[in-house]
């Protein structure tokens, strides 16, 4: 079993052991054939009658625009789109991660889409709820998460032991048009510093959302900010200043119209646009990142207990400690109740949200060394207290960063 992020911005495949196999934006040109994902966007504004990048967004089956080629309607790309991913990828059967504001009829057609690419949909689950559970809530919290076209609010309630989207909102503020807000302003200080403006010309209005873009995927603006464009043989430099950049950034964030006291989960796609945590942590009373390992491995939890012969959407799940109750009742070998607490079995994997991985996995290596032993000096806490052994053992609890794994010996 696979697991398919859908998302116009990061349209993501991940193994069951969580490892990430596919990733690319839902984006799309023609000229001499038809052209997906990075190598599209980096044609956006060179070939704008010949370039698509809502098809995802937009799911239907109405005519495009413009043509490509002889894809004509939005359903087409998508479908080579996710045909692309499964010749990458060799998936035959996925559960699908998915926005909440994707309608019901959306999501029939997102399975007869994909099931003709020939991945099998085993089921939906909304991202909103798979952050919730990666974040371990007690209390009600909003969860953000960003797409190409627009921002999704979400509401997650907790009654006890049941995780449930009870509400949720689409904004039409994505990453493109931040990146366009933040192309306008660095024109801007072009124009100011040397009368030259790279929007009226498509090769370096390129070049200027391809900064901005390349920005945005390192996570974090030049330590120096600069910005060099090069036009008929000429090359120009201009100097940025942030709080222009800060200031069109709170501009789009003041469209969400936030509630400081809501607390908010925002995703990892959030939290990779530069200036944007910052800024959006000064607006509201709490702010967690839902690390995408983390999401991931809450969403495999659920995809777990679909069956296929019934394609759900699952909205609502059992909370953290109904995940910690029943864990138990898997395959855990221990030593007799009677045996003294240092004869007690040692832990072969760490299990969170029902899913169990080896203690010597890469991604607990922040806390543990190749060996499965607690690295020294490290923040970690094993059944509440700071470690007093390297070794783990069956039944102890260990929190790292707000995150909680139950440790247990796999048979």
């Amino acid at each position: 079993m696979h697991l398919i992020d859908i998302n116009d911005w990061q349209l993501s495949c991940f193994t069951q052991n969580a490892e990430r196999i596919y990733r690319a934006p839902c984006a799309a040109s023609f000229q001499d054939g038809l052209t997906l994902g990075m190598q599209a966007l980096a044609q956006a504004k060179t070939l704008p009658q010949a370039f698509a990048f809502n098809y995802l967004s937009r799911l239907n089956n109405e005519l495009l625009p413009n043509a490509l080629g002889g894809f004509k309607t939005q359903a087409d790309l998508c479908f080579k789109q996710l045909e692309e991913l499964r010749a990458a990828t060799d998936v035959s059967a996925a559960a699908l991660l998915v926005p909440p504001q994707m309608s019901d009829q959306q999501l029939a057609l997102l399975a007869g889409i994909a099931s003709a690419a020939g991945i099998k949909p085993l089921g939906f689950i909304d991202h909103s709820l798979a952050y919730a559970l990666a974040a371990q809530v007690a209390t009600p919290i909003y969860v953000l998460d960003l797409g190409l076209h627009q921002t999704y609010h979400s509401k997650v309630a907790d009654n006890g032991n049941q995780l449930t989207v009870t509400a949720s909102t689409e904004y039409g503020f994505g990453l493109i048009s931040l990146v366009d807000q933040w192309v306008n302003t660095l024109a801007d200080e072009f124009i100011q510093s040397s009368r030259f403006d790279p929007l009226h010309s498509a090769q370096t209005e390129q070049q200027t959302f391809d900064a901005v873009m390349g920005w945005i995927a390192n996570g974090t603006l030049p330590a120096e900010l600069k910005l060099s464009i090069e036009a008929q043989g000429t090359q120009r430099t201009a100097a940025i200043v942030p709080e222009h950049l800060q200031t069109r950034l709170d501009a789009k964030l003041d469209e969400l119209h936030f509630d400081s006291s809501d607390p908010v989960i925002i995703s990892h796609r959030l939290a990779q646009v530069p200036l944007l945590s910052e800024r959006l942590g000064s607006r509201v009373s709490g702010l967690q990142v839902a690390e995408e390992a983390n999401v991931v491995l809450a969403a495999l939890s659920i995809a777990a207990e679909l069956d296929s012969a019934n394609l759900e959407r699952v909205r609502g799940h059992t909370s953290k400690r109904s995940n910690q109750s029943a864990a138990s009742s898997l395959a855990v070998v221990t030593e007799p109740e009677s045996a003294a607490p240092e004869r007690a079995a040692a832990a072969t994997h760490l299990m969170q949200q029902a899913a169990a991985y080896p203690i010597t996995h890469p991604q607990f290596s922040a806390f543990l060394d190749e060996d499965g032993l607690l690295r020294p000096g490290v923040a970690i806490e094993v059944d509440g207290e700071p470690p007093t052994k390297a070794r783990l053992f069956v039944g102890q609890a260990l929190t790292f960063q707000g995150q909680q794994w139950l440790a247990i010996r796999v048979a």
